[in-house]
């Protein structure tokens, strides 16, 4: 099949990272979006790399990692069919702040009792729900923020 012809007014094409870049360096949400990566991505690592800590030293029982994996997967899984309809009636800041909350609540069960099994998985649990919505809005947020002239 032939490529179409180009039209004259376009001349030479640049390429996209010099059309681009400029645009989303400008954009004040681009920062915000970032930051929020910055903050979801760490958070995760730092679960995955501490679980191992916390289940053999704290907890003193390493057949406690799958059932902590899953209470954070889990929700995070189900959270997400639900995060459009929560995003469409209270938009994407309030859902961030809900999450953030989510997050801050599940962290501060486990704190309550450190060392007990069921205040760990019922904490992951809720910090799940809490995660997922996260970066759902963060995923949805990226594409709005890359946009031209937002």
């Amino acid at each position: 099949m032939k490529q179409p012809e180009k039209p004259e007014k376009w001349g030479k094409a640049r390429p996209w990272i010099l059309i681009s870049a400029p645009a989303i360096l400008k954009n004040k949400y681009f920062y915000f979006v970032a930051a929020l990566f910055i903050l979801a991505l760490s958070i995760a690592s730092g679960n995955g790399s501490m679980t191992v800590y916390y289940c053999g030293n704290i907890l003193k029982d390493m057949d406690m990692m799958t059932p902590l994996s899953m209470a954070l997967t889990l929700p995070v899984i189900i959270g997400n069919c639900f995060v459009p309809a929560i995003v469409k009636k209270i938009g994407h800041q309030k859902t961030l702040i809900l999450s953030s909350i989510l997050m801050l609540v599940g962290f501060l069960i486990v704190a309550i009792n450190p060392h007990s099994g069921t205040f760990a998985i019922v904490g992951t649990l809720v910090r799940g729900f809490g995660n997922g919505a996260i970066f759902a809005c963060g995923f949805a947020l990226a594409a709005i923020a890359s946009l031209p002239g937002i």
